[in-house]
């Protein structure tokens, strides 16, 4: 559950279909600590990516492509999932 907006519950469908490979990601956190520009640009870069899944929120239309999908563990075993999505999405996540 995420609140969007108005701090409303809302329901959110995420499918990854493919993750981010790691030698992907070494080329994103490169181009985010060195900040470059142009082609290399962290934005063209990520955009430039193949789509790893979709993400629906329900009360937005339409579906949102995900771009980059990471996961670790974390040390008490549970998981943190990392999405960058194609474009912005207004969403604070609670527990």
């Amino acid at each position: 559950m995420g609140t969007v907006g108005t701090g409303a519950n809302t329901s959110l469908n995420m499918h990854v279909t493919d993750w981010t490979t790691p030698s992907q990601r070494q080329v994103l956190m490169n181009a985010l600590q060195q900040r470059t520009e142009g082609e290399s640009s962290l934005f063209n870069l990520v955009r430039n990516q193949p789509e790893k899944g979709l993400l629906q929120v329900r009360s937005q239309s339409g579906t949102t492509r995900l771009k980059y999908a990471w996961q670790s563990e974390l040390p008490d075993g549970k998981r943190r999932i990392t999405l960058i999505a194609d474009k912005l999405l207004p969403i604070v996540f609670t527990r």
